[in-house]
Parts: C-alpha cells; sequence; structure tokens
C-alpha cells in the first residue's frame, strides 16, 4: 500500500519548518517520523507538550487496520501525560504550565441516557469524533491538541514517568472494579500481563483477598508481591478444579480465546464475569450455556471509565502507590518500542518519554 503524508488537520512539513514531531502509521505497514505544523488552536482547546506516552494494543490494532480501516497517516496514544502549552480563549480551567494526562475519550455529548450513566464511553451521539484519535492524533507525538474538558488535572504528588498507562490500562480494569466490587466478594484476575498486573494491586489495596490466574507460575513470586494472596495456574487441573465456582468477581484480561469456557468454570454462583481484554474483530469465544443458566453467571464487557471515574482512580493511584511496570524509551526509538509491543513482552508497559526529545531540540516552550 502507499504510504500517505496528507492530512486535513495535521500539515506534512520539512523538518526545519516543524512546530511538532509525531510518528504515524502512514499506512496498515509503515510507521514513521512525522514533521508537521500545529493546527490552529481553537477556542475550547488545549494544546500541551507530551512528556510521556504509553503504547496500548489498541493503538497497534488501530494502526493496522485489524479493526476496520483507519484514516492514514494516523498517530495513535491514549495514555498521555503533558504540560499545558497554550490553550484558546473559552478555556478558563487551566494555566501555562499545569501537569496535565489525557485518556481514551475526546468528546461526548454530556446529555444522552449513557453519559447521564456515568458511561460517557458509550455516549450515543454518534455525529461525534469520541475517542481520542481517528482523525485528531493522539500522543505518539511531542504535542497534543485537543478539547480542554477531558485533559485530567493531576495529583500532586503523582509519579508521573509511571502514571501514563494509567490513563488506558489503569481506568480499564479500575471502572468494572468500581461497578461490581461488593463487600465480601471473592476476587480473581486473570493474565497477569499490562491489564492484569494493575487489577491486583488495585483490588488488593481496596482490601480484597485476590486470586491470580497465570499460564506459568514463573511469576508466583512477583505476583504475590502485588498483593495476590493466591497463585494457579490453567495448566494444573487439579488446582482449577479446586476453584471451580469460586470467585464473585473475575477480571479477564486475557482476549477471547480457547480456554474462556474453562476461565468462566471459576465463577461462582451469580457471579460478574467481566472481560477486559480486547482481541483482533475476526476472534470469537466458544461457551456452553447450560452452566450459564444453571448459574446465573453475569457476564459484562467493560471499555474504559468516564471522567469522573478516571479522577477518581488517579486520585487512588496517588494516594496508594499503584503504578504499573514500565519499560521507557527515546522518543527517536518509537519503532522499537512499537516492536517491543507487538512483537515480544514488555514488562509490563512501555512508555515513550516524549518530553526530553522536544526538549533537546527546543520544542518545549
Amino acid at each position: 500500500m502507499e504510504t500517505k503524508v496528507d492530512h486535513p488537520i495535521y500539515k506534512h512539513c520539512d523538518e526545519k519548518e516543524a512546530d511538532a514531531f509525531a510518528f504515524a502509521f502512514t499506512s496498515a505497514q509503515n510507521f514513521e517520523k512525522f514533521p508537521y505544523k500545529h493546527p490552529t488552536l481553537e477556542d475550547h482547546e488545549v494544546r500541551a507538550s507530551v512528556l510521556y506516552s504509553g503504547l496500548c494494543l489498541s493503538d497497534s490494532h488501530h494502526g493496522r487496520s485489524k479493526w476496520g480501516g483507519a484514516l492514514y497517516p494516523l498517530a495513535p496514544g491514549h495514555e498521555i501525560i503533558c504540560v499545558v502549552e497554550s490553550f484558546g480563549s473559552k478555556v478558563t480551567d487551566f494555566k501555562k504550565g499545569d501537569k496535565v494526562a489525557f485518556g481514551t475519550l475526546r468528546d461526548a455529548c454530556e446529555s444522552c441516557k449513557y453519559c447521564q450513566m456515568n458511561k460517557e464511553p458509550l455516549c450515543s451521539d454518534l455525529t461525534r469524533d469520541r475517542f481520542t484519535y481517528g482523525l485528531h492524533w493522539g500522543g505518539y507525538s511531542t504535542h497534543l491538541q485537543q478539547p480542554a474538558k477531558f485533559f485530567f488535572k493531576l495529583p500532586e504528588n503523582l509519579d508521573l514517568q509511571k502514571a501514563a498507562p494509567l490513563l488506558c490500562a489503569g481506568i480499564t480494569v479500575y471502572n468494572p472494579i468500581k461497578q461490581y466490587l461488593k463487600p465480601g466478594f471473592k476476587t480473581a484476575v486473570i493474565g497477569i500481563g499490562g491489564l492484569g498486573h494493575l487489577a491486583v494491586q488495585f483490588l488488593a489495596k481496596m482490601g480484597h483477598e485476590v486470586t491470580a490466574v497465570t499460564t506459568s507460575m514463573d511469576k508466583e513470586k512477583f505476583i504475590k508481591s502485588l498483593g495476590a494472596t493466591t497463585v494457579i495456574t490453567l495448566n494444573d487441573e487439579k488446582s482449577c478444579q479446586d476453584h471451580r465456582g469460586k470467585y464473585d468477581l473475575i477480571i479477564n484480561t486475557v482476549p477471547a480465546s480457547d480456554n474462556f469456557q474453562k476461565y468462566l468454570s471459576l465463577t461462582a454462583p451469580c457471579g460478574y464475569f467481566v472481560q477486559t481484554g480486547a482481541p483482533d474483530v475476526s476472534e470469537t469465544i466458544s461457551l456452553n450455556p447450560v452452566g450459564l443458566v444453571l448459574n446465573e453467571y453475569h457476564i459484562v464487557g467493560s471499555l474504559v471509565g468516564s471522567r469522573a471515574d478516571t479522577n477518581e482512580m488517579l486520585e487512588f493511584c496517588a494516594k496508594n502507590n499503584v503504578y504499573p511496570m514500565v519499560e521507557e524509551f527515546a522518543f527517536e526509538d518509537f519503532p522499537k518500542a512499537l516492536d517491543k509491543l507487538e512483537n515480544g513482552k514488555p514488562i509490563f508497559r512501555c512508555v515513550v518519554n516524549c518530553g526530553e526529545f522536544s526538549k533537546k531540540i527546543g520544542l518545549q516552550k
């Protein structure tokens, strides 16, 4: 496929004339450095200098057109820590130099039944460009320009170097925990990776015993250091049988797979099985409905959280020292970070330091 550099908002230019730099998918196959001029700053927008940008597998799914055709060129990224550089005339909540964050959403109508239910990610106004990137660009850049109302002010004591993945990975598991966790619930987390290692920390810091379900016991000591009280592996049939029907709330961070029925069997009658791992759109699950009927399971999906929930989560993390484990990359190494995300095994989230690059070349004002 021919690479594309023309974009209606972000004007490609020579590096010497650039206001900002991104790493963008110019096709499903090509991911490259993209110098551009700042778009016009609208009266409701904030322009921020990106300090840290987290990489999420959904960025790859979008960029590689695995979730439908992407609009190229595309700079994804929705786990963003930044500092306010300038803002439009109608913005009153921020000032230059404020440390802020931006997550998965850029707009919502705020009036439909879903917005009123604190479900902004499900906003029914389909005329809005709701998610951070698509036509607009996300955090794979030195700069971010988005509506002010979806920026988050950060707690003073939040560790900015580690915090970026909280804006997606963190809220993705915090949101269902907040919705479905009840006193006395026995809890389990399936898949102790980028999402799962945060879910274990949240549940443990909330005072619940947590069982971690993994494919290997090699990480047992580490997983228990996160707060897990028990670690089991799917490869141990006796252990799985012993834990069958035991858990009132299960957070499954693993994309749907052939093991779905085995995962579900760990759920207690009337328990909640929450699917947070999102696979390629071509994948399906196999499910025997008899167990579903006889045990009255609640099988639910969970996207991300509202602004209110995200603010609450950020405060919780700062207060309780809940952070992801991250591997940090330089801005020039964005392609290496993406390759690690797609083909390697990050420990556990990849984060790119965009701020150092901006300082080095004089872009951070």
